[in-house]
């Protein structure tokens, strides 16, 4: 019984630092839509992040939806940031490459002279 009379006022102390202070609690504004430039650098970074997807470079260029270069003004500033980027050297084309040559040869269309 001590401990349940303990904590009653600190219940009523809580209780009171909750009434001083929602006077204090500000209401946002609603989210409003990004500026056209904005848009069309998140559309871009969003294209960009589809096309290697396909090239299987998806999680590679995730970066561009984290850090998509929204004060690039031309192209020479986008290639100096994809040029930025940490990308790993990957083999798989040389490999896949390698196997396209191969396939052509078993199948007759190329021979390995060619």
């Amino acid at each position: 019984k001590p401990a349940a009379m303990s904590s009653a006022p600190l219940d009523q102390a809580v209780a009171a630092v909750g009434l001083l202070t929602s006077p204090l609690a500000l209401a946002m504004p609603s989210e409003r839509p990004p500026d056209p430039l904005t848009a069309a650098h998140l559309q871009a970074a969003e294209r960009v992040h589809a096309v290697a997807s396909w090239l299987m470079r998806g999680p590679d260029l995730a970066v561009v939806l984290r850090r998509t270069p929204f004060l690039a003004e031309d192209a020479g500033d986008l290639w100096r940031y994809y040029e930025g980027l940490s990308l790993e050297r990957r083999f798989d084309l040389l490999i896949g490459l390698g196997v396209a040559a191969e396939l052509l040869q078993s199948s007759g269309v190329a021979t390995r002279e060619e």
